[in-house]
């Protein structure tokens, strides 16, 4: 005999789908495996800016000859690492003349274990300088592609150890560290990490944040956590134009 589900319990059903995909990572972190699609599109001006600064303060004289050709070399491992990092995955062929390192990976395994073992040894070599920094969170991310979700977590924890509060790229890595906790099922740590993201100087990331820490704290069971981090992206005008704005007033409407 099958048994009939009555509409309030089918409602109700469909109601614990909804909440069930609105708790689960934002979009903008699955696509990319917890880290910055941003910092992926912009790679190039990132690495061209940090060589023009210390080609820049070479010319100033506020480096030594010395100095400048250590800063030179460290971009220039990084520049390598990164044309790793960058070569796409595909099952079709290369042409016959492509050299061998640039020829796409046969596998995303393939490409962040490469990627991950390209990073390290110049990360570890140009340590404290400005391009061994920026290679902490590509490091990250091939880490956390990996599902080494505790070295991407020491890897984003260093960044930010090693940077000032100001500095322009400490919403990738609270968004990526934030992500790969909770990928690791450490929701607390992801939540506060969320909630750091929100109080950076500038208001950039501040909407995934926000979205967030509201979805991991509900996820957590602190209703009253969720629903403040939550209406803060719902009713400030700064988020009116926020992709997650809608989203997080589906969620806000869940919470009883």
């Amino acid at each position: 005999m099958v048994q009939k589900i009555k509409p309030k319990e089918a409602e109700k059903e469909h109601e614990k789908e909804v909440k069930k995909e609105l708790l689960g990572p934002d979009e903008f972190i699955s696509r990319s495996t917890h880290v910055f699609q941003w910092i992926q599109d912009h790679s190039q001006q990132v690495v061209v800016a940090i060589v023009v600064l210390f080609a820049g303060a070479a010319v100033a004289g506020t480096l030594t000859w010395f100095q400048g050709k250590k800063n030179a070399e460290s971009s220039a491992d990084l520049a390598r690492a990164l044309k790793v990092y960058h070569r796409p995955v595909s099952t079709a062929e290369a042409p016959l003349n492509t050299p061998d390192d640039e020829k796409p990976f046969a596998t995303a395994k393939e490409k962040w274990t490469a990627a991950r073992d390209a990073l390290k040894p110049a990360v570890d070599k140009h340590a404290g300088s400005g391009a061994g920094r920026l290679g902490q969170l590509y490091l990250a991310d091939a880490h956390a592609h990996l599902g080494e979700y505790d070295a991407a977590v020491d890897a984003y924890q260093k960044y930010l150890r090693d940077t000032p509060a100001n500095d322009g790229l400490r919403f990738l890595a609270l968004q990526g560290l934030g992500a790969a906790q909770e990928a690791k099922g450490d929701l607390k740590a992801a939540a506060a990490s969320f909630k750091e993201l929100t109080a950076l100087p500038t208001k950039q990331g501040r909407d995934y944040g926000y979205f967030n820490a509201g979805r991991v704290l509900l996820a957590q069971g602190d209703k009253d956590g969720a629903k403040a981090a939550l209406e803060k992206l719902t009713k400030e005008k700064d988020f009116e134009g926020s992709p997650l704005r809608a989203r997080a007033e589906d969620l806000l409407a869940t919470v009883q």
